[in-house]
């Protein structure tokens, strides 16, 4: 085994091993992934971010896209285009090329879109560019406007593909359809990993991001460097094998709720890890290309 995939797992051994239950993927969450990504931004990425965000903070712009979903400006964008860029559908093969593609576009094709027009490169063709020229009209979509909302909604959609549940199985809708009890009250599959088990023993924002910050600086650089691909199709694999889990423990999730959060909190300290680090590195990567002009 080569000597960096072992620092690699061991650094996550010892994460697992010290993990402390999370709030996380909802706002919380999302606010957390932001909030540990930030130390990792380079100087040149905040003054970018600065001029598209103002004074606001990456945690705090965060849960932007689903606060939007309700949003009375155009309501079909929000629940037909918009909607569909939160997730991808996986066969139960894991192969993306092989998944059923949404008319309104997923995550892979929101990431990459919205990478282009926050490096002033050309659009793919399809329907995440359709979704934006339907929202804004025939405005220049490299305009600050448009750079503005593909910043907000690159930083969250990044985020809700290190939840496993929404790189799903479409033939459950990513669990929805998997209706479940907890704690004697009604839930379903995807909502337990959104939020019910993570809620099943709360940590307050500030110190899960203190101790999971304190986790990241002290990792190994070639543990980070591991952690830090921008292939998207990479997380999907790991999204997937996560998923071969969680669907062979599914039986034990309304029986056994302190050995189930027990056994899948770990999963989530190590995916909101890679999801901060990889934001950043992501981050840093699409400013660095746009060059040292202003967006």
């Amino acid at each position: 085994m080569p000597r960096n995939m072992l620092v690699y797992m061991v650094f996550f051994m010892l994460l697992a091993s010290a993990s402390c239950p999370a709030k996380a993927w909802g706002t919380h969450g999302h606010r957390i992934i932001a909030a540990l990504a930030e130390p990792q931004l380079t100087q040149h990425t905040k003054n970018q971010i600065s001029r598209l965000l103002g004074a606001d903070q990456l945690s705090v712009v965060a849960s932007w896209a689903d606060e939007m979903r309700g949003s009375p400006d155009k309501p079909d964008f929000w629940a037909d285009y918009a909607n569909a860029w939160h997730f991808v559908n996986l066969p139960v093969t894991g192969n993306y090329e092989q998944s059923q593609k949404s008319r309104h576009g997923d995550a892979v094709m929101a990431i990459a879109t919205f990478s282009a027009i926050l490096q002033d490169q050309p659009l793919p063709a399809g329907a995440v560019q359709t979704g934006l020229r339907h929202y804004f009209g025939k405005s220049d979509l490299h305009n600050i406007k448009v750079k503005r909302f593909a910043l907000k909604f690159l930083i969250h959609i990044v985020a809700d593909l290190h939840q496993p549940l929404h790189s799903g199985y479409a033939s459950d809708h990513g669990g929805n359809d998997i209706k479940l009890d907890w704690q004697g009250k009604p839930t379903n599959l995807h909502a337990l990993w959104d939020s019910v088990l993570l809620d099943h023993n709360a940590l307050s924002e500030g110190d899960y991001v203190s101790r999971l910050g304190n986790r990241i600086r002290h990792a190994p650089k070639s543990a980070l460097e591991l952690m830090q691909s921008t292939d998207v199709k990479l997380w999907l694999h790991e999204d997937s094998e996560l998923l071969v889990r969680i669907y062979s423990h599914l039986p034990q999730a309304p029986l056994y709720e302190n050995d189930y959060s027990a056994e899948f909190s770990p999963v989530v300290d190590n995916q909101l890890v890679k999801a901060a680090v990889r934001t950043a590195w992501l981050l840093n990567s699409l400013f660095a290309a746009s060059g040292p002009g202003a967006p």
